[in-house]
């Protein structure tokens, strides 16, 4: 029951059609790489580049502005950067697909930089790790940790010490290389959807065989 596109810019796409809910749509991307692909001195703003891109917004828009145009939209949509993949998760009702395809398409292409989000996001971060490390439990788990990775110099311990290694640049940086070829990705659509509707198609045409891609494969 699952049909699979390779679009004319080598995109990946996985539709599994489900009968569960009558208005959902789950969507779904990963490519391999991760931080596994990132210098063990940036992985503090790797660990936090999605959370700079969040705040930040997206192409001209802020954050605040972006909540603004989704207001009455039935959406989410969430990148990450793991261990060994980067990916992306979010869904959407039925019409409100072609939205979360928009949302998708400004995110791989027009991260934004706004340094008064980023100064928001790390007092925010700040607050929340002077109370962590006041906290048994977080010390607790903080030795379990290391001691099971063997005390690897890649085992990163979000505390106010590491936090003074974030960059912001740096952080956008290593989001843009790793969101930089969308034909490194698979992209799945599960629910309410038919593959062959012409308007999907068109839809998928537009906002994920629009976006520019490359040869190159990372793993």
């Amino acid at each position: 029951g699952v049909t699979e596109w390779t679009l004319s810019n080598r995109v990946r796409v996985v539709i599994k059609p489900t009968e569960f809910k009558q208005d959902e749509i789950l969507f779904s991307a990963f490519s391999k790489g991760g931080q596994s692909l990132v210098s063990t001195e940036d992985l503090v703003s790797a660990a936090l580049a999605t959370d700079v891109v969040s705040v930040s917004g997206i192409a001209d828009m802020t954050m605040t502005d972006l909540q603004k145009a989704l207001t009455g939209k039935n959406v989410s949509y969430s990148p990450s950067i793991n261990a060994n993949t980067e990916s992306v998760d979010g869904g959407s009702t039925v019409k409100d697909l072609e939205t979360l395809l928009q949302l998708n398409y400004l995110y791989f292409t027009a991260p934004r930089r706004d340094e008064d989000a980023y100064a928001m996001l790390m007092s925010i971060l700040e607050s929340q790790l002077a109370n962590r490390d006041k906290n048994p439990k977080s010390a607790f788990s903080d030795s379990i940790k290391m001691m099971s990775s063997n005390n690897s110099p890649r085992a990163i311990i979000l505390n106010t010490e590491a936090l003074k290694k974030a960059n912001m640049d740096k952080a956008l940086e290593i989001y843009k290389a790793r969101f930089a070829n969308p034909a490194d990705f698979t992209f799945f659509f599960v629910g309410n959807i038919d593959p062959n509707d012409k308007n999907f198609q068109m839809q998928v045409r537009t906002w994920l065989g629009g976006l520019k891609t490359n040869k190159k494969r990372e793993t």
